[in-house]
This record gives structure tokens, sequence and C-alpha cells, in this order.
């Protein structure tokens, strides 16, 4: 598995237990999937592929800061 597909995993896990701890919902309510798909969007337009750095090192910030 590369990185992306890693930390595409990372993030869709992320996201249920987020949901499932502050929403109450087994699957994802409607706030969550929109923040996942926005999130593996973003990951599949990375710029830097399979040579990502982390987030917090990127130099190229994707994610709006409200998210």
């Amino acid at each position: 598995m590369n990185r992306l597909e890693r930390e595409k995993v990372t993030v869709t896990a992320m996201v249920h237990l987020w949901c499932r701890d502050h929403h109450g919902d087994r699957s994802l309510c409607a706030e969550c999937r929109s923040l996942l798909d926005y999130s593996q969007e973003r990951l599949s337009r990375c710029p830097f592929g399979d040579a990502k750095p982390t987030c917090k090192e990127c130099p190229v910030h994707c994610y709006q800061s409200s998210r």
C-alpha cells in the first residue's frame, strides 16, 4: 500500500471514529460524509503523489482552514 492509500485509510478511520463519538452515528452523518469526501478528493489531487510529506511538513496547504 502506498503512502496516499495509507493516508486515505487513516483519514477514513479517523472520520468514522469522530462521527461515532460526537454524533452517535454508526454510519457517517451527512456532515462527516462531506468531510470525508472532501479529504479523499484533496488527497487524490496531492501534487506530490506518493512522495507526499505529512500535511504538517508540507509547503502546500490543500485543506481549507475551516476543515
